[in-house]
């Protein structure tokens, strides 16, 4: 009799036998069960529990490469119903390829699935080491475009180099005739001045009346032109 054809159900590795097509249509294997996983349920729990999961939608025992599994059943673990690409949970997780500007790579933080991702740190900018006010402030201005660091800009300085402010005690009132004069700008550590007033000429005559042969306006070529006394 049809009825009477025994099916075999296997079973975390216990192999039952029934007589009835309908309750035993096909044999099925419970996969990755482990001896005592189950312990303290019979062969139709057993099976009950895996029907229940698939029934469910948990239909899958393994993914592609390139993703792991997701939403696995409560009851029976080793059934799942998706696989999720490794990007695609490294990106859950807050791990990208790319940094958003003022932000570079934290290589330090990868992501476990997909290593190419990485979380992300301030932009270190190395050689901006000023903000904008200490980069413009102290005879420095700022050199070149700045480096944003997280939501900060960064810069580089130089010394100003205070165009139009020729002089300084350097070349004018110190170490040379003159005076500084005008309007000044700070390079460096050196005050510049627009202006340096010449030395006044000296008077042409001394006080009593000889000729000053060392008169500056000539340079002493006075002397040159009159005839050398014995």
């Amino acid at each position: 009799m049809k009825s009477g054809i025994l099916h075999i159900l296997f079973l975390s590795g216990v192999v039952l036998c029934c007589g009835h097509r309908e309750a035993c249509s096909r044999a099925v294997f419970l996969p990755d069960a482990q001896d005592g996983e189950w312990a303290g349920h019979t062969v139709s729990e057993d099976y009950n529990v895996y029907s229940s999961c698939v029934q469910d939608g948990y239909k899958l025992t393994s993914c592609p490469e390139g993703s792991t599994p997701s939403g696995r059943c409560p009851l029976y673990p080793t059934l799942f119903d998706k696989c999720i690409s490794n990007s695609d949970i490294c990106r859950e997780q807050g791990y990208v390829i790319r940094c958003p500007e003022g932000e570079e790579a934290d290589y330090s933080q990868r992501c476990p699935q997909d290593s190419v991702y990485t979380k992300c740190k301030c932009a270190a900018c190395l050689g901006y080491d000023y903000t904008e006010v200490e980069a413009n402030s102290d005879g420095y201005i700022a050199d070149g475009e700045p480096c944003l660091s997280c939501q900060t800009e960064k810069y580089k300085r130089k010394i100003n180099p205070c165009e139009g402010y020729e002089y300084d005690a350097g070349n004018c009132g110190v170490n040379s005739c003159g005076k500084l004069a005008g309007d000044t700008c700070q390079s460096g550590s050196t005050l510049k001045y627009k202006k340096c007033d010449p030395c006044p000429a000296p008077s042409p005559t001394c006080s009593d009346g000889s000729w000053n042969l060392d008169n500056y306006w000539c340079n002493g070529a006075l002397r040159c032109w009159l005839p050398q006394s014995n």
